[in-house]
């Protein structure tokens, strides 16, 4: 497998078995093609990959990512993403989706650290990649009032660049801005639906912030 090419990817394509890839990373496609199914024995085959390949990076961030996506065990999700961190401190798509744990669970200030963090690590990229730049932006968005209007001019450029994240999860940020009352949840919810589902562009025209942004 090759290293994520933006913070969703860790496991994004890992849907079939690749007997090229060593040990771990088959147990961590085997736990992709079924977490949608059966998260136990999802859990189960990453634990496997974790064991076969304990120091690879992009398995435990794949790892900490399956954990927030599914609601479970935030505690441990952390502690993955700090560890792979240390082995990789300059990966982007570690860093950014480390942020979204942080942000998710209510970790501020650190959560605005480590987007920030995010965020310069991306930008310093010889091609800073659209779909990354938009789920960081949607992240500022969701968490950060007080940029809240940057993050979205800046969210419009890039959705009519054609930016998007197919079936990236962006759930755990949308309950936690529910939680904090964010007075632009709806508006929230339909760039989720673009960026991730491929709703028309068009449908986030009927939100007053979104036309005058």
């Amino acid at each position: 497998m090759h290293p994520p090419a933006g913070p969703r990817d860790e496991t994004q394509h890992m849907k079939i078995v690749r007997p090229e890839l060593p040990a771990g990373w088959q147990a961590a496609l085997a736990a992709e093609a079924i977490a949608e199914l059966d998260v136990r024995r999802a859990r189960s085959r990453w634990l496997e990959a974790l064991s076969q390949s304990p120091d690879d990076a992009h398995l435990l961030a794949g790892y900490a990512t399956f954990l927030t996506d599914h609601g479970q065990d935030a505690a441990d999700a952390e502690q993955l993403y700090r560890l792979a961190l240390r082995h990789r401190p300059s990966d982007s798509a570690i860093a950014t989706n480390f942020a979204r744990h942080l942000l998710s669970e209510g970790s501020n200030p650190e959560g605005q650290q480590q987007l920030a963090a995010a965020l310069a690590l991306v930008l310093a990229e010889t091609a800073p990649k659209p779909e990354v730049l938009a789920e960081l932006m949607f992240y500022l968005l969701a968490h950060d009032r007080s940029r809240g209007g940057v993050a979205l001019s800046n969210l419009k450029r890039l959705i009519r660049l054609g930016a998007r994240s197919p079936g990236w999860n962006f759930e755990p940020t949308i309950h936690r801005a529910q939680d904090e009352h964010h007075p632009e949840l709806a508006l929230l919810r339909d760039i989720a639906k673009v960026l991730a589902h491929g709703a028309d562009p068009s449908e986030l025209e009927a939100h007053v912030a979104w036309r005058q942004s």
